[in-house]
């Protein structure tokens, strides 16, 4: 018979085999965790740093928005002022050779005290010398093509003499654009 048998190393061997063995799984399996952590955690920051950069282009998009919105609002109100303004100075410039026709045709001893517009009626109120300049006062008015004569008031004779008048009158071409 052969002599005993020693074991030992080939138990060490073995014993060595298998702790190698089973510290690569194990160091191998936290490399996977480590690895799948890391690729989990770049996943995320990498989309909170694209939402981050998502809402500062969007706050920035926002306030340049509201900025020309501004400025849209403010060039909206000085164009609508100035059509105001040029509406307002075509009027005039509409009225003005009518009411200088209107003035040409005073007579000299005849003259306005007061000139009113309202709800499309042109009031004239004035003074007169005499009852032959009232009279050609109102026949010029019914000549003139301006405006048409629509309603006298009365006429009173005031402490001095003079002649107070009122007349009412339409625009003619605010009538041709009514009809």
């Amino acid at each position: 018979m052969n002599g005993p048998v020693n074991l030992l190393p080939w138990r060490e061997a073995r014993r060595t085999a298998c702790l190698r063995r089973w510290s690569v799984r194990f160091v191998g399996a936290l490399l996977a965790v480590f690895g799948i952590s890391s690729c989990y955690y770049l996943k995320a920051e990498t989309a909170r740093r694209i939402g981050d950069a998502q809402y500062v282009a969007e706050t920035r998009c926002t306030a340049a928005l509201q900025a020309a919105r501004l400025r849209l609002q403010a060039r909206r109100l000085l164009w609508l002022e100035a059509e105001r303004r040029a509406r307002l100075r075509d009027e005039t410039r509409r009225w003005q050779p009518a009411l200088q026709g209107l003035a040409a045709l005073l007579p000299e001893r005849a003259w306005l005290t007061q000139i009113a517009f309202q709800q499309g009626a042109l009031s004239l109120t004035g003074l007169a010398l005499n009852l032959a300049a009232l009279a050609e006062l109102e026949q010029s008015l019914d000549r003139q093509s301006a405006f048409l004569l629509s309603r006298t008031g009365a006429v009173q004779q005031d402490a001095q003499g003079r002649w107070q008048f009122f007349y009412q009158l339409t625009r003619a071409d605010d009538d041709a654009q009514a009809d």
